[in-house]
């Protein structure tokens, strides 16, 4: 089915497929991606369960997330696109259309928008956010700032933990932070319990902050959120 020696990736959903690489194969399955490292033979396949909703069976809708590459070494930021999209659809297919409609393209690399060497820009696989196995599989989402600036490095272990929490204020902590030497640095590191994709969001802008804003939520509503990063003016 993918052959050995390929580093192609594939998306498979529902018997068709989506191009990751430089050719194409088609698998039949259901929801599924496959993983082929030939450094090591394996071929891993990851499959995609939709969520229901378990009083009345029916599929709940979903926050799906779409993340920007800044192939050719830029980002697209206009009144719809960013670095990354959160949209509230009732299926990854609806998710996909409602992103194409905001202007998100696919296979750009091969149709020549987008630098063969950095990748195609977006890439649709809308992967449903789910805050609550986020923080059972992961016990919460790690938090981490690098204590390498010069005003960092006499810092004692005390302050960095004190400055981590006074930044993620009113987070409630499952793993609390501690300063740790890693790679030679010191970092402050620690996990908090994912309450909502507000949060979500707002915590992934402040680690990345390359775009304004970083993130936005397109609610089934139509309403929008813009979130920024706090650490970028």
């Amino acid at each position: 089915m993918i052959g050995a020696g390929s580093m192609e990736t594939f998306q498979i959903i529902n018997g068709d497929h989506t191009k990751l690489g430089n050719t194409t194969e088609k698998i039949n399955g259901k929801n599924r991606k496959y993983f082929f490292f030939p450094e090591i033979g394996i071929t891993f396949v990851k499959i995609k369960e939709m969520a229901t909703n378990k009083k009345s069976g029916s599929a709940e809708s979903k926050f799906y997330e779409f993340s920007q590459n800044n192939t050719g070494g830029s980002f697209v930021t206009d009144s719809n696109l960013c670095h990354r999209l959160f949209i509230e659809a009732d299926s990854e297919e609806e998710a996909i259309s409602k992103a194409e409609n905001l202007g998100c393209y696919w296979n750009g690399v091969d149709e020549g928008s987008d630098c063969p060497c950095c990748g195609d820009r977006w890439y649709p696989l809308g992967d449903a956010v789910d805050i609550e196995n986020m923080n059972k599989r992961w016990g919460g989402y790690e938090i981490s700032e690098w204590l390498t600036e010069k005003k960092d490095a006499s810092i004692s272990g005390e302050d960095a933990i004190k400055g981590l929490k006074s930044r993620y204020n009113g987070s409630e902590w499952l793993t609390e932070p501690i300063v740790e030497n890693k790679y030679g640095s010191r970092r402050v590191i620690g996990k908090i319990k994912l309450n909502s994709i507000e949060q979500y969001a707002q915590v992934l802008a402040d680690l990345f902050g390359w775009t304004k804003p970083d993130c936005r939520i397109f609610y089934k509503d139509g309403k929008v959120k813009e979130v920024y990063s706090s650490k970028v003016k």
